[in-house]
């Protein structure tokens, strides 16, 4: 599942009732302030982050977007 949007906290607390136990969660710009209630959620129910950092496509700043997976999951991680 990709999140990338408004309302993202919302996003992820409903996404898990969608999301099989081999499925992940990619989550763009997961550098942002405002998110850490969703990241929290997701930690309290099994799942763990991979986060990746490098320059954004239209400026030189750098970004972040996270992989969140529990064990088991369909990347092998």
């Amino acid at each position: 599942m990709i999140i990338d949007g408004r309302d993202r906290v919302n996003c992820i607390i409903n996404s898990i009732n969608y999301l099989n136990k081999e499925g992940v969660i990619i989550f763009d710009n997961s550098d942002r302030e405002g998110y850490e209630e969703g990241f929290k959620f997701l930690n309290e129910n099994g799942f763990k982050r991979l986060e990746f950092q490098g320059h954004g496509p239209i400026n030189v700043n750098f970004w972040e977007t996270s992989i969140f997976y529990r064990e088991k999951n369909c990347l092998g991680i």
